[in-house]
């Protein structure tokens, strides 16, 4: 910097004439004039962008933890420049990453359905099938077998996933429908798989030692978290106008709830399990499973944070499309059932979670009739602050501070984030910061409704929806309305 005077610029070091001349077939661009000091800022950022890539080489061989830094990466403010999202990709890759002694896929499936399973044990790689194939192979050479085809099957689907995280978030938003596809068509094909284990498990003696359908349980667990991340992407990127902000945190809250759902039976069996390793006097293994019983409790605590988060934010905005505190535009080329088809266009085609109709849908975000005739039953619910409208919200909020505490309490190593845990925390924290924040913001609608009139007049308050952006939202795909006082 203090050096750049001295310098000389030289415009015709590079023009059009010299772009012709590359080995490129791409046609002369325009060449933009960058100021020195935003080119100096640049380099900052792309030194510093580098420097966090590097840290990739750091984790341990976990691809959740890959995942977590994966995602932390790309949420990065301001967003990392090509050439530090190619220098990771690279690092990624690298056949030092991907040709490891442990398949990484199925390192991902272990932290969710096996448990120290006898589906996945190493003796069983060790077996030899019979030589004539009329005689029925033995169920752990049967395992061995069915677990290879499906890790291969899984192999292109999970570098999707991957090669996805690795793009900017504009770009990641439009890809993730596509790997998401491709992981639905996954699914249906490892309920197949699933049979064929279940039927091995039967004949070795060890059903309970498998949670039901395991992998296409554990397909679905990730296929709901892409689903989940291209709603909250939406919302970011200030995708959604706001008067759809209640029905997209609906189906935000409805598929996370399914994830929960999902969940929920990978935790009961994680612990049914350590307790059977306990009874059976394997307690090292008990000592293993615990971690990932940790894990999935972890992951279940922020399914259901995000589920009820979204379902309390989801009544806060229908409350303020019937009190017309929030704009609704014109639209005189549409109707309510093609914004809804529009918005639910990368999920229509998929055969689990199914897109609601849209009839259920709006008896949902529009449960007093339409925004404009509103039955009288709203605004006696509005008045009486022990109605089931406000206790709903209520209850939410509370369950969501709750659960999102719980998953900060356990910490960014057992949630699988242990190499971006200052990137880990400060989103969680901001998550939280989001929950009090809207605990504000409905106690104010609260109070200004209480004298409302039919129509939705007398409401002394005026609603700031933050756009995005680091310093007007405390987490940015949870978007808190702001009350200024009339």
């Amino acid at each position: 910097m203090d050096t750049h005077q001295l310098g000389k610029a030289v415009p015709g070091s590079f023009s059009t004439k010299i772009q012709r001349r590359l080995a490129s077939t791409v046609p002369p661009r325009p060449i933009v004039e960058v100021d020195f000091r935003e080119a100096l800022e640049k380099l900052k950022q792309l030194c510093l962008d580098c420097e966090e890539a590097t840290g990739f080489t750091d984790l341990r061989i976990d691809p959740l933890e890959y995942q977590s830094f994966l995602w932390n990466f790309a949420s990065r403010q301001p967003a990392p420049l090509p050439y530090s999202r190619s220098y990771l990709a690279n690092i990624l890759f690298h056949p030092d990453t991907l040709n490891t002694a442990v398949s990484l896929p199925l390192e991902d499936v272990k932290a969710f359905v096996f448990h120290a399973s006898t589906v996945v044990d190493p003796f069983n790689w060790t077996l030899s099938p019979p030589r004539n194939p009329l005689i029925p192979k033995p169920p752990k050479v049967q395992f061995a077998l069915i677990i290879d085809e499906f890790v291969e099957r899984v192999g292109q689907p999970y570098l999707d996933l991957w090669v996805a995280l690795g793009q900017n978030k504009c770009r990641l938003r439009r890809m993730l429908p596509h790997v998401i596809m491709a992981w639905d068509i996954l699914q249906s094909d490892a309920m197949l798989v699933d049979d064929e284990l279940m039927a091995a498990g039967e004949q070795l003696g060890i059903s309970s030692e498998i949670l039901d359908n395991p992998l296409s349980s554990w397909v679905y667990i990730k296929k709901l978290w892409m689903i989940e991340k291209v709603v909250l992407l939406g919302f970011e990127q200030d995708i959604y106008l706001p008067d759809e902000f209640a029905g997209m945190y609906h189906f935000l809250s409805s598929v996370a709830s399914k994830r929960v759902d999902a969940l929920q039976r990978c935790d009961t069996h994680v612990r049914d399990r350590i307790i059977q390793l306990v009874d059976s006097g394997h307690v090292l293994d008990a000592q293993d499973v615990d971690e990932s019983a940790l894990f999935v409790e972890s992951s279940l605590q922020q399914a259901k944070g995000i589920s009820t988060f979204a379902n309390a934010l989801h009544g806060i905005y229908t409350i303020l499309n019937y009190t017309k505190l929030i704009p609704r535009p014109n639209r005189p080329f549409s109707t309510e059932e093609l914004r809804y088809e529009l918005r639910m266009k990368p999920f229509l085609s998929l055969q689990s979670p199914e897109v609601p109709l849209f009839s259920s849908f709006q008896n949902t975000v529009q449960p007093y009739g339409p925004y404009d005739a509103a039955t009288a039953e709203l605004f006696k619910h509005l008045k009486d602050h022990d109605s089931i409208l406000w206790t709903k919200i209520d209850m939410s909020l509370k369950e969501a501070k709750d659960a999102f505490a719980k998953v900060k309490k356990s910490g960014a190593v057992k949630a699988r984030a242990g190499g971006v845990e200052q990137a880990w925390n400060k989103e969680i924290q901001g998550i939280l910061a989001s929950c009090v924040a809207l605990g504000v913001a409905v106690a104010g609608v609260k109070s200004a409704v209480q004298h409302i009139e039919a129509g939705g007049e007398n409401v002394a308050i005026r609603v700031e929806i933050p756009g995005p952006g680091a310093e007007k939202r405390y987490s940015e795909g949870w978007v808190i309305p702001k009350l200024e006082k009339l």
